[in-house]
């Protein structure tokens, strides 16, 4: 079983109708996005390899799309959540066009997989994902270029080729998750020891070197610094994609929306200690025994109001901050704070829920530690209700969640007009809400 046309289409929209009970269930976390977006880079250096737990998602089908260009055999089963891929074609020309960029910034992460394979890469544009403002990407060639990689850019496309493998010596001025995605994979295959500081240390990036350690990759220190000892020739790979702990949060978020409560389970360590920290400021009871989170909502009947200062890991996550200013401003009593220095753009969706009733939160634009930032203010009503219809659309993953999980406190069915982003990160958060709030 394969992607189709229509699992990565736009246009398409997502409804959802609360019934007004406490949520109070258990939730299976599975392979996520961001395992996945950073494991299949590793995994597609090797001349075949297995993935178990692929989710269901645009941003996967994106990529599987774009390994089908690398190699002969590529085997989705949907279904069974498995991808096989084997038989890598002779080097050639491959072309990632318009159409395709334009649909997950992840394509970044598959670089050095495609040039490892003696590929030129063509690109007609940059890889898009969330629409949040300026999102560099100069940094991401920087890499490649240490290694050796060619580039030439013109008007017409970015032509990429990696004709000498070397090792670098590579010190991040930020640390950034998609450029330590890259610079892992790069280094695997460089038969010389390279050296990797001030790195990401966002858990599927963990996980993305302990899948190369499995194909015979040395891996010398932790995250931030590590030294990779490649090689040149990888024979094959296989790997259970890391669950995604976005989803976690998410879920915790909804049953709180409704005062009810949660627990969550996954097969590794769920590794959202921030969270949990900044919930249980709260006044959430929260036991955490790593694989396994239960929030239950205070006997107060609301949240305490907290300041949240959103960063790289470890600090906050930003991928968790939209979700959680909605909770704050329809469950917290009192003001709270949140500051994102990482996306100053990331809370658009407060346009949208503007139209359905949510005016307590203001937005100011700042700098911190040299970054532009934005600081949100929450003026908390623990009682408000905001009203149903059509919310819309947002153009950012984590803007379309908190659109959706709006409808867990309004009065009425909640439509998104475009859910394309909404469908990068989730299957159908609408069918797991309606699931858990039986």
């Amino acid at each position: 079983m394969s992607n189709s046309p229509r699992d990565i289409r736009r246009g398409k929209t997502t409804s959802f109708y609360h019934n007004g009970k406490q949520i109070c269930s258990a939730v299976k976390l599975t392979g996520g996005k961001h395992g996945f977006s950073h494991d299949l880079p590793v995994a597609a250096l090797a001349d075949s390899g297995t993935l178990y737990g692929v989710p269901n998602i645009i941003d996967a089908f994106v990529l599987i799309e774009a390994l089908r260009l690398i190699f002969e055999k590529v085997i989705h089963d949907k279904v069974k959540r498995t991808l096989y891929f084997s038989s890598p074609y002779g080097a050639k020309h491959i072309k990632l066009n318009n159409e395709l960029l334009s649909k997950s910034r992840s394509l970044f992460g598959l670089m050095p997989a495609i040039l490892s394979h003696g590929h030129t890469l063509i690109m007609e544009g940059l890889p898009e994902g969330c629409n949040m403002g300026d999102r560099p990407s100069a940094w991401y060639f920087t890499t490649l270029e240490k290694f050796g990689v060619e580039i030439v850019t013109s008007k017409k496309d970015t032509r990429l080729i990696w004709k000498n493998r070397k090792p670098a010596d590579i010190t991040f001025d930020y640390p950034s998750m998609t450029a330590t995605v890259i610079a892992i994979a790069a280094a695997s295959v460089v038969d010389d020891t390279s050296s990797i500081k001030n790195a990401s240390v966002e858990p599927s990036c963990l996980e993305e070197l302990d899948c190369v350690k499995s194909m015979g990759v040395k891996v010398e220190g932790f995250l931030p610094d590590v030294r990779i000892k490649g090689v040149s020739k990888i024979s094959g790979a296989e790997w259970h994609v890391l669950h995604d702990r976005v989803h976690a949060c998410t879920y915790i978020t909804a049953a709180l929306l409704t005062r009810g409560t949660i627990t969550i389970v996954a097969d590794k360590n769920i590794n959202i200690p921030r969270f949990v920290e900044s919930i249980r400021e709260m006044g959430v009871h929260v036991v955490d025994t790593g694989k396994s989170i239960t929030a239950q909502f205070p006997e107060q009947g609301y949240l305490n109001p907290v300041r949240i200062d959103t960063g790289s890991e470890p600090l906050f996550s930003s991928d968790w901050m939209a979700p959680m200013v909605l909770l704050l401003a329809t469950r917290a009593k009192g003001v709270s704070i949140i500051t994102d220095n990482v996306f100053p753009d990331r809370l658009q969706c407060l346009d949208n829920l503007k139209k359905i009733g949510l005016d307590n939160v203001s937005v100011a634009r700042t700098t911190i530690d040299g970054r532009r930032a934005l600081t949100a203010r929450i003026e908390g009503k623990p009682n408000i209700t905001l009203r149903g219809g059509n919310i819309g659309e947002c153009s950012d993953l984590r803007g379309a969640t908190t659109l959706l999980l709006s409808a867990l406190v309004a009065d009425n069915e909640v439509t998104i007009q475009d859910d394309f982003h909404l469908r990068r990160g989730y299957e159908d958060l609408a069918l797991t809400l309606e699931e858990i709030c039986k």
